[in-house]
This record gives C-alpha cells, structure tokens and sequence, in this order.
C-alpha cells in the first residue's frame, strides 16, 4: 500500500479491519474519514504540544563536560 494514490473500496475495508478502525461497509463519501472520540490516547497525543510540534526547544546554558581540542600536527610544510 505504501505510494498507493487511490485505494479500492476492497483495499479500504482491509485496511480497516487490520488496524480495527470503526468505518461502515458503506461509506457516506467516497473517501471516509475517521477521528477518534477526544479522550482516547491517540486524540490526547495529537492535541499535547509534544504531538503538535514536538517537544518544545530546550536551550541548553551550560556544557556538561568539555572535550578536549586535538593538537594540530605539523604536515611539514
């Protein structure tokens, strides 16, 4: 399925019961859309900021520890 443009009214229910989405056999629209009820794990995730954009930057102030700089080399020029 990865690329498909279009799925098949076949593909479509396959895919549904699979992943064990509550979509009807016959569609209102040709192309059926499902969200989830607003208090289930995946509508929280999507609506925490963390599922929005990612956690937020954190700017770091201070460095842990240092790594030391390699000596240069002399390439004999």
């Amino acid at each position: 399925m990865h690329q498909t443009k279009k799925l098949t009214d076949e593909d479509i229910k396959i895919f549904r019961d699979r992943f064990n989405i509550p979509i009807p056999d016959q569609p209102a629209s040709p192309d059926p859309l499902h969200k989830p009820a607003d208090d289930t794990p995946e509508m929280r995730t999507c609506t925490s900021a963390a599922g929005r954009r990612g956690l937020p930057p954190h700017r770091r102030t201070k460095v842990d520890e240092i790594s030391p700089c390699p000596r240069l080399t002399s390439s004999g020029r």
